[in-house]
């Protein structure tokens, strides 16, 4: 404390000065003066000492912006929240992974992001083509047949491909003759 009142005066306790005949000759002016020559000193100090403080709450503030508080590493599945999207009817393991990438990327939450119709047309959409691609059967001989930019499209019709694909025709061809040359040399039809 002494170190803080550094050159600062102490206010001296005033005494009043009588004469013989009991008269004040106190000399209140200088009294007064010194009074608030120190109180100037006073107010420095004060001045001196808030603008530290502001000083220190910013650089306190800016100190706590830079540096944010460090979340919990996830060392396990979060059940809260797949509990919360199963209530939702989202059990699909791509879902999930999209909506935590979709929260960590926009910053809402799980209730914001429900909340917004965009997202859920997006889920919706994404259910439906999950559903449609699951729906096609694969490797059955019932299914839909060869894109029409392979081959074996136009092997299995029997035509050949158009006119502005002629990568496609030449391959066609080479499979046309190699199908051939391999095939066997004896007829289908006999002769008897």
């Amino acid at each position: 404390m002494d170190n803080e009142n550094k050159g600062l005066k102490s206010i001296p306790e005033i005494e009043e000065i009588l004469d013989d005949e009991g008269n004040d000759t106190t000399d209140w002016k200088t009294i007064a003066y010194e009074a608030v020559e120190a109180g100037k000193q006073y107010e420095g100090l004060a001045k001196r000492n808030y603008s530290d403080l502001e000083k220190l709450r910013k650089a306190k503030t800016q100190e706590s912006e830079a540096t944010p508080p460090q979340e919990k590493k996830k060392e396990g599945p979060d059940y809260a929240k797949l509990a919360y999207l199963e209530t939702k009817g989202v059990t699909d393991e791509e879902d999930i992974a999209y909506i935590e990438n979709l929260e960590k990327n926009s910053g809402k939450n799980l209730k914001e992001l429900f909340t917004a119709n965009w997202f859920q047309a997006d889920l919706k959409e994404r259910k439906e083509a999950r559903e449609a691609k699951t729906a096609i059967p694969q490797g059955s001989r019932r299914s839909s047949g060869k894109p029409a930019d392979e081959i074996g499209y136009y092997q299995a019709k029997g035509e050949m491909p158009p006119k502005d694909k002629p990568e496609l025709q030449r391959a066609y061809v080479n499979a046309k003759i190699k199908a051939d040359s391999s095939g066997s040399k004896f007829s289908d039809n006999p002769v008897v």
